[in-house]
């Protein structure tokens, strides 16, 4: 079924125009950002079409010079049912939402047309293009994905069986119990800590590339969630019977890729079979590792493409690492890891590489319909701004940031409020009102550690990565305004975790010794986070379950 045959150069040239003219229709499906004014809205939907249309000429000719010479019809099939399947929800998409701003723009110049018909042609003029885009992610992604997991060892390829088990039906039953870890009838915002977990479903933000979480913070964020929102779907349909599937089976997906993150970073620190146990103990008895695990939020999603630019690089060594594209469009602050997932030959070679990047990110923008992301960017800005703590002192600040690194492995102190502006309950934070000793205690080991592991890149990378975090949560004070600093905490919190697996792996030769004091720092976390643990579930049982 898989084999592959060569096309005719006129069965070539057929599809590479049919490629070029489905390409604006796909992203006019996809548009976002028409109900501006109008004005603006015919000159975004004008631009967006034109654009698109050189970009996907180009594309033909530069990139995808060789694309139909050969078709792979075993990808092909799966990737037409795919195609079929994400046209589909798009369509759903634009006759309730964008088209009609769409149509309201055609009827002031005195178009009248009817939306449904509208949309229709659309998405059929639109659905070779989405075919074909997923058939080149399945030929390039799934031979990737069999030759990783065929390198993983027979113990690795058993944890990840296992702990696929053990996460899909721990997830069952507690969103069964307690759906506010996901979704609330009616709140959006801040059930637990400042996530928006709520408002993140409603919107189906892995899937909906133009949901309004997927603004400049994480610009293509629903594009590259997308796979792994599609499987959750797929499965949630397939297996109907099993209740909250969809969320049951998203949150199994993000956690098996924190798994596989993991298991990266274990690949990259080049540890034995003792040090990926004990690493991956201390990882999954951190505190905002079990939380973040299951409330859900965008950031695993972020956390896997940055863990995955960074060992596809370190393992393959190629000169432009195309993968960076999503690390940063799912959360834009991984961008400032370009200068380590690229050879420094000289500076003309180094920037030429950057502009690679930035052109392909560009043409992902454009042919996905993300232009007003850009053209927008001075309002998107001033919105954003709200979060970043430019009112608090720089004490506070750093208050609230020597908290938030005890919190990557101890629960912080935090209770039930009434919340001041929704009325509504949720789970907050405690007013940082001093300076944590133990968030000090910690950042001066990651130090000694970065000492003592120099000569070890990611021991490098890691002390950076908590440099970024400093830098970002405290300098600039970035979500400080709301006092929610935990939400970020598995972002940044495997750097830290990093650093202090090396220091222990570093003082402790003995094996024995080292087995016992992992084992007794994981039993001292779990013994402060499981009561913090039950209080939440409790707390989100009580107000937000079925």
């Amino acid at each position: 079924m898989f084999v592959e045959k060569k096309l005719s150069k006129k069965s070539q040239l057929v599809l590479r125009v049919l490629f070029a003219c489905s390409l604006p229709f796909m992203t006019l499906l996809l548009l976002r950002g028409v109900n501006n004014s109008d004005d603006n809205g015919m000159w975004l939907i004008v631009l967006s079409i034109i654009a698109t249309f050189i970009v996907g000429i180009l594309l033909l000719k530069f990139v995808f010079k060789n694309l139909f010479s050969k078709i792979n019809f075993g990808y092909f099939l799966i990737s037409c049912l795919l195609g079929l399947y994400i046209a589909r929800y798009y369509y759903y998409i634009h006759i309730y939402g964008t088209v009609r701003d769409l149509t309201l723009n055609y009827n002031d110049l005195g178009l009248p047309i009817d939306s449904v018909l509208f949309s229709r042609i659309i998405v059929v003029l639109a659905v070779f293009a989405i075919i074909t885009l997923v058939y080149l992610v399945v030929l390039k992604a799934w031979p990737a994905i069999k030759k990783f997991y065929l390198n993983l060892s027979n113990g690795e390829q058993k944890y990840l069986k296992i702990s696929l088990g053990i996460t899909f039906f721990a997830t069952m039953v507690l969103y069964y119990f307690a759906q506010g870890f996901y979704f609330s009838d009616y709140v959006y915002y801040d059930i637990l800590y400042t996530s928006d977990s709520s408002s993140l479903f409603r919107g189906d933000a892995f899937f909906n590339i133009n949901m309004d979480e997927n603004d400049l913070r994480q610009p293509l964020f629903g594009l590259f969630a997308l796979p792994f929102a599609l499987v959750a779907k797929l499965c949630s349909e397939i297996f109907f019977f099993v209740p909250n599937g969809y969320a049951v089976f998203l949150t199994t997906i993000q956690i098996l890729l924190l798994n596989v993150s993991m298991l990266m970073v274990c690949k990259l620190l080049k540890f034995d079979k003792l040090n990926i146990v004990l690493f991956i103990l201390l990882y999954f008895c951190s505190f905002s590792t079990v939380i973040f695990s299951f409330v859900m939020e965008q950031y695993i999603i972020g956390l896997f493409y940055l863990i995955l630019t960074i060992y596809l690089f370190y393992e393959y060594k190629k000169d432009v690492n195309y993968i960076y594209l999503g690390a940063v469009s799912t959360l834009l602050t991984s961008g400032v890891l370009f200068p380590f997932i690229s050879r420094f030959k000289n500076w003309k070679y180094w920037l030429k590489n950057i502009f690679k990047c930035f052109i392909a990110f560009v043409v992902l923008v454009v042919i996905f319909g993300q232009l007003s992301q850009v053209f927008n960017i001075g309002d998107n800005m001033g919105k954003l701004m709200s979060f970043s703590g430019e009112k608090l002192s720089f004490v506070d600040r750093l208050m609230q940031y020597l908290a938030f690194v005890k919190s990557i492995f101890m629960a912080a102190p935090a209770s039930f409020i009434i919340d001041v502006n929704g009325n509504f309950p949720s789970y907050r934070l405690y007013p940082v009102v001093g300076y944590s000793f133990v968030g000090i205690f910690i950042l001066l080991l990651c130090l000694i550690s970065v000492i003592l592991n120099r000569k070890n890149k990611m021991a490098i990378i890691s002390g950076l990565w908590i440099l970024f975090s400093f830098i970002l949560l405290c300098v600039a004070g970035w979500g400080t305004a709301e006092n929610g600093l935990i939400l970020y905490s598995l972002y940044f919190s495997w750097a830290f975790i990093v650093l202090l697996y090396l220091l222990i792996d570093k003082i402790i030769k003995n094996s024995k010794v080292k087995i016992f004091v992992v084992v007794a720092i994981c039993l001292l976390l779990c013994a402060k986070n499981i009561p913090e643990y039950i209080n939440i579930v409790e707390f989100v049982i009580e107000y937000y379950g079925n």
